[in-house]
């Protein structure tokens, strides 16, 4: 449960970074690959 409470926060804070930077699509879709691994894991 703690890995995917790590995870949620490092999804969280690559969204707000997204939320000032989102000019890099890479980040962008690392995000959405980040978001599947935890409705993955869920």
């Amino acid at each position: 449960m703690s890995l995917q409470s790590d995870i949620i926060s490092i999804v969280t804070d690559e969204n707000a970074y997204l939320m000032r930077n989102d000019v890099k699509k890479e980040s962008h879709i690392s995000w959405i690959m980040a978001a599947g691994l935890i409705v993955n894991a869920a």
